[in-house]
């Protein structure tokens, strides 16, 4: 009966001992959960502050400032189509600023009926920009072969 009683004993506390390694497994989990989701935090404040601090100008914005201020001089670009796609009606074309080259859009569209005939990849064309606001890019008007 005795030996009955310990050996119960020893079981309760064997149990105990393993429920409690399985607790402290549990918090020590949510410790390190909670660690990386704080450091996450600060990592995520860094960098917002960083960049409200230090926004910098990137290159892309001065391209668009530029493309903007011609738009507003309403100047007229001769260039060369890199990529025109007949069944889709569209294609770019590459334009040169001080700051850079500019990728701009060109819908058949813009030209008369008689150019969208004619339209391929190495046309040489005349437009004049304007910013598509739906896709934030300079995009070809009043478009014409050469």
């Amino acid at each position: 009966k005795e030996i009955k009683e310990r050996e119960e004993k020893k079981a309760k506390e064997k149990e105990k001992k393993k429920k409690k390694k399985e607790a402290k497994k549990a918090r020590d989990a949510q410790r390190k959960m909670q660690k990386w989701q704080t450091q996450a935090q600060v990592n995520q404040q860094k960098t917002m502050a960083s960049r409200a601090t230090n926004p910098g100008p990137s290159r892309n914005d001065d391209i668009v400032s530029s493309v903007k201020k011609e738009i507003k001089a309403k100047t007229t670009f001769f260039s060369t189509l890199s990529v025109w796609l007949p069944d889709k009606h569209f294609g770019f074309s590459t334009i040169d600023l001080p700051e850079g080259k500019q990728s701009v859009f060109v819908h058949g569209n813009n030209f008369s009926k008689r150019d969208q005939r004619f339209l391929s990849t190495g046309s040489l064309i005349e437009f004049q920009l304007t910013w598509d606001e739906p896709h934030p890019r300079p995009k070809a008007i009043k478009a014409r072969l050469v």
